[in-house]
């Protein structure tokens, strides 16, 4: 039975993706000021209208990968609907801290909107990835996978094989060979015996 190791690549990448969706919320880390709203408030403000479809998409987007990763970041550990969970505590907690920040930013605007859509993004991400953990984690060639497979594998037997040859007859008295049935071995048989019988 295979054992499944954790993904370093993938704990790696999380960390790394991290960061990046930080500094596409918050850039450009300028102008901080309190612009006197009231805190939280955009979770209970109205959609925006019209409802802006390529800022939707956008969102929904940049949090799959966040979803994703934080799965496989987990896996072994969390599966399942414990995975599904820590992907989805992921992408809210880091939509709903930066939303909250960019209440700071002149030139951000927060909303529950997009707080939705990439809840909705990092849902996505996190459901791939569970549909896809072990494939990916076997093209990752982990060794204890790979021991697994050929430990599966059908030893060779100890019985030495029969050996059937057609080249020319054998005597009774005497058993075939697999130099009798190997034909670089032919002409060596009939310039010793000099005819074929």
């Amino acid at each position: 039975m295979a054992i499944w190791q954790p993904s370093t690549l993938a704990r790696y990448l999380f960390a790394a993706y991290v960061p990046l969706v930080v500094y596409a919320s918050l850039h450009p880390f300028s102008g901080w000021r309190d612009r006197g709203l009231p805190p939280f408030a955009f979770l209970t403000a109205p959609f925006p209208r019209p409802i802006p479809v390529f800022d939707v998409v956008a969102n929904i987007i940049g949090y799959m990968p966040l979803g994703f990763l934080a799965v496989l970041a987990v896996y072994p550990w969390l599966r399942r609907s414990y995975a599904l969970g820590f992907g989805l505590a992921c992408s809210v907690s880091l939509s709903f801290a930066l939303e909250s920040l960019q209440l700071y930013l002149p030139m951000r605007t927060s909303s529950n909107l997009d707080l939705l859509a990439n809840t909705v993004g990092g849902a996505v991400g996190a459901l791939a990835a569970l549909a896809t953990t072990r494939p990916l984690l076997d093209a990752e060639g982990s060794a204890p996978a790979i021991c697994a497979i050929y430990s599966r594998r059908p030893r060779a037997s100890s019985t030495p094989p029969k050996y059937s040859c057609a080249w020319r007859p054998v005597s009774p008295a005497r058993t075939a060979s697999p130099r009798d049935c190997s034909p670089c071995a032919l002409p060596h048989a009939a310039s010793r015996r000099g005819a074929w019988s």
